[in-house]
C-alpha cells in the first residue's frame, strides 16, 4: 500500500510541475516614438522592462502625450505610422524572442480637445519559448486628454502563456509538440492526487480477495 501512496505522490508532483503556472519578462521598445506635426506631436513612452508571473496578463506597451505650441491652433496627423518591438523571455528556460507590431494614428488635436483614432496594423503574433507558447496580441488605445489637461493616453497589449507537453505521434514515431488548450487548475490537481490512491488501494484489495 505505501509503494502505491508514494507512486501517486510523485505523479502529483510531476504533474504540478508541468502545469507551473510560468514567469516571464517583457521589454517593449519604440522604433517611432515622436509623431510630430506641423508645430506640435504626440510622444509614445515605452514601458520599462518588467517581469510577470502568471498565465496572461495586459500589459502597458508605451503612455501617449500631446506636446508642442499649437502655433497653428488645431494640429493633424494621417496616418502616422509607429512601431514597437517586443523582446519576451521565458525565465525557467531562459529563452527569449522578438515580436514587432505596428499601428497607425490618425486625427486632430489642439489645446483643448482631442480627436485621433488608431489602427493596429497586425493581429495576434506567437513565439515558442521554453515549455509554453506565448500568444501576444495589441488589445487597447486610449487617446490622451488635451494638453492643459496633461492626462495621458495609452497602448496596451493581451499576453498569454500556454503549457504545451511532447507527445509520441501516432503514425510517425516522432516527438511531436502539442499545446494544451485547457490547463487543470490547482483544485483540480489536488483532487486527482488524492483519488488517485484510493483507486489503487481499491485495485490492491479487488486483486488480494480474488486470490484468496
Amino acid at each position: 500500500m505505501s509503494r502505491m501512496v508514494l507512486m501517486a505522490f510523485v505523479w502529483l508532483t510531476l504533474v504540478s510541475l508541468a502545469y507551473a503556472d510560468p514567469t516571464w519578462k517583457y521589454h517593449w521598445m519604440s522604433t517611432d516614438s515622436v509623431l510630430e506635426t506641423e508645430t506640435g506631436g504626440v510622444t509614445l513612452s515605452a514601458k520599462p522592462e518588467a517581469t510577470h508571473y502568471g498565465t496572461s496578463a495586459e500589459v502597458l506597451v508605451a503612455k501617449i502625450s500631446l506636446f508642442g505650441s499649437f502655433a497653428s491652433g488645431v494640429e493633424t496627423l494621417s496616418n502616422a505610422e509607429y512601431a514597437y518591438k517586443l523582446l519576451l523571455e521565458d525565465v525557467a528556460s531562459g529563452q527569449s524572442g522578438e515580436l514587432t507590431f505596428r499601428g497607425e494614428l490618425s486625427g486632430s488635436f489642439s489645446m483643448s480637445s482631442v480627436q485621433l483614432t488608431n489602427v493596429f496594423l497586425e493581429g495576434t503574433q506567437s513565439l515558442d519559448l521554453g515549455d509554453h507558447v506565448y500568444f501576444v496580441t495589441m488589445s487597447a488605445f486610449v487617446a490622451p486628454g488635451p494638453l492643459e489637461s496633461g492626462d495621458p493616453g495609452y497602448l496596451k497589449a493581451f499576453i498569454e502563456a500556454v503549457a504545451k507537453t511532447a507527445e509520441v505521434g501516432p503514425t510517425t514515431g516522432e516527438l511531436e509538440t502539442v499545446v494544451l488548450t485547457g490547463v487543470p487548475e490547482p483544485a483540480t490537481l489536488t483532487l486527482l492526487g488524492l483519488g488517485l490512491p484510493a483507486a489503487l488501494a481499491w485495485r490492491l484489495r479487488r486483486r488480494q480477495s480474488s486470490q484468496a
